[in-house]
């Protein structure tokens, strides 16, 4: 589709998707091998976290699906071609002795990442954003039951935002639209996520996926696209006050009516995108597994169940109830109390992470002096809000 015909009509009818002339596009085409790379490294990802042996899997029959599922060893050690039956590689298969010595550490990484990833908490991510029923609860049936709408919306998101990357399919800014988040008319977005915000918001049409789709599920892939203002790194370490975090999330929320589903909605598509971000879609999720901090990944992991409480309860309702779960109580015990609980949390969690570090910083804490003490308190405490 060439220049749509939107609602505001005339000049301003709509994006155009011929923002970069065909020679342009051959010319920038040498990168578009890793985008679809990493786009099929998104929807492998979403395969394998869609079939996750977790406990919950097991019903009170005992009857369970669990053999047959291999996400996590698909997600962690990729897919086997050497017997050409394109299964998930198994670590009881991976003997270190089997492999060369500079490709160890990665193997070592990978079997810590099978281990110590929080699977139940992903798979309940699924569960939460309407892709997944669980066994024996409304289905009736042994296994979950992968929720097909649901599931075809998140593939829509996912191929959309990756063919939104060629240059031929830029949209370009109309008069009557501009500015638009920092492009001026006339103006290529070449930001993919801005890009597809501005064709799903003035010229959904171009997309026959994306129209097949309810108008729910369309508000829930519009909300992965817009200006959240939220930095989920700011919230797993305790970098930011609940205003800075939460404000503009809690406007969105508002406008567009989004629901929990929408929130977990959206993680989902964080996750898998971020999973797929490495062009090795056979090797599994090389940029969560192999070159991302495994302790770094499960705190985003167990971070996402606290932002879908943001639709009933306020911004600092919401971080303060995040705080208390990340208290590391096995260390410092019983979470603190009073005008000083906050900033000791959150100091804790910006600047250590080992159990002795945390006890050192706990009690280098209490050796200030009252008046410091409270200082930080009130300062720490503030929500911006």
């Amino acid at each position: 589709s060439g220049a749509a015909s939107g609602a505001a009509g005339g000049e301003a009818g709509g994006a155009s998707l011929l923002g970069a002339t065909s020679s342009s596009a051959a010319a920038a085409s040498g990168g578009d091998g890793d985008a679809y790379l990493r786009t099929m490294g998104s929807l492998f990802s979403l395969y394998w976290l869609l079939r996750l042996e977790v406990p919950s899997t097991v019903t009170a029959s005992g009857v369970s699906g669990v053999e047959r599922l291999d996400g996590r060893s698909g997600f962690c050690f990729g897919v086997d071609r050497g017997d050409n039956t394109w299964g998930a590689q198994l670590p009881s298969r991976l003997q270190l002795d089997d492999v060369p010595t500079d490709a160890r550490p990665a193997l070592q990484k990978r079997h810590a990442f099978y281990q110590s990833c929080p699977w139940p908490a992903v798979h309940q991510l699924f569960v939460d954003a309407g892709m997944l029923k669980l066994a024996g609860r409304e289905t009736g049936e042994h296994d979950d039951q992968v929720v097909v709408p649901q599931v075809a919306a998140m593939l829509t998101l996912t191929v959309l935002h990756g063919v939104i990357k060629l240059p031929a399919l830029h949209p370009t800014v109309q008069p009557g639209h501009a500015p638009y988040r920092g492009y001026a008319s006339g103006m290529a977005i070449e930001d993919p996520s801005i890009a597809l915000a501005y064709i799903l918001e003035f010229d959904g049409s171009c997309f026959p996926l994306y129209m097949a789709l309810s108008s729910t599920e369309q508000r829930a892939i519009r909300f992965t696209q817009e200006d959240h203002g939220f930095n989920l790194a700011w919230l797993v370490q305790a970098e930011a006050p609940p205003g800075a975090l939460f404000s503009r999330l809690k406007q969105l929320i508002a406008q567009m009516k989004i629901s929990p589903f929408d929130i977990s909605f959206y993680f989902v598509h964080w996750l898998s995108s971020l999973a797929g971000s490495s062009p090795t879609p056979l090797s599994g999720s090389e940029k969560l597994v192999i070159d991302s901090p495994h302790s770094v990944v499960v705190a985003f992991i167990s971070s996402f169940h606290a932002v879908r409480l943001l639709p009933f309860v306020t911004e600092t309702q919401v971080l303060e109830a995040y705080l208390t779960s990340r208290w590391p109580e096995p260390t410092l015990g019983v979470p603190p109390t009073g005008v000083e609980s906050i900033a000791l949390t959150r100091l804790i969690m910006m600047m250590v992470q080992t159990p002795p570090a945390q006890l050192a910083l706990r009690e280098a804490f209490e050796g200030l002096t009252i008046e410091q003490r409270q200082q930080l308190g009130r300062e720490l405490a503030l929500t911006g809000v």
